[in-house]
């Protein structure tokens, strides 16, 4: 019997040290850069993410949240 394996990732919400040039990498940004224009109010998102484990193996996971734009996005 196969079950479905479950792996936690945990984005940074934005860039604690790294400095401006580092903002890049945090997942706020990437959504605000995609999400540019949008206006207040709750967005549906599908985030899927491709990797490599140690071992070799290559995975691919999906998850759905709701964005939550607090502002008039740039």
């Amino acid at each position: 019997m196969g079950g479905v394996e479950v792996m936690k990732v945990k984005f940074l919400r934005y860039n604690k040290k790294g400095g401006p040039e580092m903002d890049g990498q945090a997942l706020i940004y990437q959504l605000e850069s995609i999400m540019a224009g949008a206006h207040k109010g709750k967005y549906p998102v599908t985030l899927t993410i491709e990797g490599q484990l140690t071992t070799g193996e290559w995975f691919t996971g999906t998850a759905t949240f709701k964005a939550n734009v607090t502002r008039k996005l740039p």
